[in-house]
């Protein structure tokens, strides 16, 4: 490891440590990953291990791809025989945080899927064994920067092509990493949503021992968006979901002209609906003794307000409904109910 200049740690954790590291053979800024292939405490590789893991790093220093960090060296610690691989450094943010906690647009998600099975078939073709390869948690996917002229940049996880976690080699793993950023888990999803991501993922679950060549080919055929929108890219601030990571589709917004015009029209029928039936409970009232005829009941003045109206919202409309149905049975009631006569003044003696 004298080859490389420790500069700084950029990530660690139970399963390694990533540094930033300068190569002094070279004179570039590389990304060197130490791990540990039995956890933290498991110690590192036999000899008959070692050798096998500097055979593989070997084949991968001719693997190219703009979606995956080039290997430039790959050994076993002398000390503690701890592997490692130095690989390209890229300049950019996870994924996990430049989405932060939020969705990613399905024309971006189904551009990512494609790139991760076409760095696994290069990377199957020089390890002779047909796997997903790359890393797909979301917080060991890169998004590149601006300047750095890359997408989605994966890790080869050097886990795997030791045999550990054997179970995250299948195509799987490329369908768990879809739902996840599409926020579909557990969830029914239609063949055609997400410009057909769901019916692409539907199939692969049908056809869990396809090939990868088979679920690359596929992938284009249930895909309807002709135009790819870039990567969200990543930020030196805080990590928040950038230009746009997620197109969210917003409620058509209601006009308050056209709220206030239909609020005019359901009061004027009410008002005309009361009047009306104000005046036939009028009509059919019998005469009193003197033979005047009682006076009707006074119209409300149900005139809208347009300044208030404008801003009232559907549960008000709904109220007013209400309200003007019960005024109309009240009406009606008073319509059948029998008409008491009145009882005329007692007379009072004036002094």
């Amino acid at each position: 490891m004298s080859r490389f200049e420790i500069e700084d740690i950029v990530s660690q954790d139970k399963r390694g440590i990533v540094f930033r590291a300068h190569d002094l053979e070279r004179g570039h800024t590389v990304a060197l990953r130490r791990f540990f292939p039995f956890g933290q405490d498991g110690g590192g590789l036999m000899e008959d291990e070692a050798d096998a893991f500097r055979i593989a790093a070997h084949r991968l220093l001719g693997v190219t791809h703009p979606s995956l960090r080039s290997v430039f060296s790959g050994a076993v610690d002398p000390i503690d025989k701890m592997p490692y691989i130095v690989a390209e450094w890229v300049d950019g943010a996870k994924l996990d945080d430049v989405l932060a906690g939020e969705n990613l647009d399905p024309r971006l998600i189904i551009q990512l899927l494609r790139l991760a099975l076409e760095v696994s078939l290069s990377l199957s073709e020089i390890l002779r064994e047909e796997a997903v390869w790359v890393e797909t948690e979301t917080d060991s996917i890169f998004v590149g920067s601006e300047e750095s002229g890359k997408s989605f940049v994966f890790w080869l996880s050097p886990y795997k092509w030791l045999g550990a976690e054997f179970g995250s080699r299948k195509l799987a793993a490329i369908v768990d990493l879809g739902e996840h950023l599409a926020g579909w888990k557990g969830k029914l999803i239609g063949v055609n949503a997400g410009h057909g991501l769901g019916g692409w993922l539907k199939w692969m679950k049908n056809n869990p021992d396809a090939s990868l060549a088979q679920a690359l080919e596929s992938l284009p055929t249930f895909t309807t968006a002709n135009e790819t929108p870039p990567p969200p890219k990543p930020s030196s601030a805080p990590p928040v979901a950038s230009e746009p990571a997620v197109i969210l589709k917003q409620p058509p917004s209601i006009s308050p002209i056209l709220i206030a015009a239909c609020l005019g029209l359901l009061l004027a029928v009410g008002g005309l609906a009361y009047f009306r039936i104000s005046a036939k409970a009028t009509s059919a009232s019998p005469q009193s003794e003197n033979g005047r005829i009682s006076p009707p009941l006074p119209v409300p003045d149900l005139t809208p307000q347009p300044t208030k109206e404008t801003e009232r919202k559907v549960s008000d409309v709904n109220a007013l409904a209400k309200k003007l149905a019960l005024e109309k049975e009240a009406a009606r009631a008073a319509a059948k109910a029998p008409a008491t006569p009145k009882t005329p003044p007692a007379a009072v003696d004036t002094p």
